[in-house]
């Protein structure tokens, strides 16, 4: 099995971890790309899933922030094309499960997209909003739900508040307080 299929599994045995029932998405029902997954329970569509994974290779000197960002922003691109293929009005909620197989592309690097700096101190920011607001600035709305999975123990959930009925359908899904969850919209 090759490594995105792998992934494309860690991803399905954590999502079934819920109780949800999910199906591989047959390629022959749309012409065009489609997600990976129709993610159901008790017979109801509950919302499309893609899995991205990252390999981005680095040597021993580090890694760019442009890297960094270009690749995290690249699969939240490719995905958005993905989920439009099949969900064009967003009726129902779309997750992207990211995992990452470069330890220096992390949950880390994926908050400071989302926000759109670094903290580098308890100060000092640097601006990576170009890398936020240019070519994802409108997919990253189109995502409700993006979690990071390099454990199926220690997954972490970033729901995206730009609708707010997907949040609610999916924090009761997920079980999360829909009170815990932050009322921050990025983008």
């Amino acid at each position: 099995m090759n490594i995105s299929k792998t992934d494309e599994y860690l991803a399905k045995t954590y999502l079934e971890s819920f109780k949800l029932e999910v199906e591989n998405y047959s390629k022959t029902e749309h012409d065009e790309k489609t997600p990976d997954f129709k993610v159901t329970a008790q017979s109801e569509l509950y919302f499309f899933c893609e899995v991205k994974s990252i390999f981005t290779t680095t040597n021993d000197t580090g890694i760019l922030y442009n890297t960094i960002y270009n690749a995290i922003s690249g699969k939240i691109h490719s995905a958005y094309k993905q989920f439009r293929g099949v969900n064009s009005n967003h009726y129902v909620p779309n997750v992207l499960v990211i995992i990452s197989h470069n330890m220096q592309i992390n949950w880390h690097s994926f908050e400071e997209l989302a926000r759109g700096f670094i903290k580098l101190g308890p100060s000092s920011f640097v601006d990576i909003t170009k890398y936020r607001m240019g070519r994802i600035r409108y997919e990253f709305r189109e995502i409700d739900l993006f979690i990071w999975l390099e454990d199926i123990q220690a997954a972490k959930l970033f729901f995206n508040n730009h609708n707010m009925r997907n949040v609610a359908l999916l924090s009761q899904v997920f079980s999360f307080d829909l009170k815990s969850i932050s009322n921050e919209t990025f983008g």
